[in-house]
């Protein structure tokens, strides 16, 4: 689901009925250990992407 930003890229979410599936179905630990593979992920593209560049990018880039 696209969630539109002022001044800013826009943003992505779970559509609702998603995330209450999400919830339900999975407990709260299942859950965490699959965001921390996630953004761990991201930081390594992110920090790859930095290396190639040779500069920091900024917030609103990423």
């Amino acid at each position: 689901m696209v969630k539109p930003e002022l001044d800013a890229p826009d943003l992505y979410d779970l559509h609702p009925l998603v995330r209450q599936f999400v919830r339900v179905r999975f407990e709260r630990s299942e859950r965490s250990d699959f965001i921390t593979i996630v953004i761990n992920q991201y930081k390594v593209i992110i920090s790859a992407i930095g290396s190639m560049l040779g500069v920091n990018l900024p917030f609103a880039l990423l």
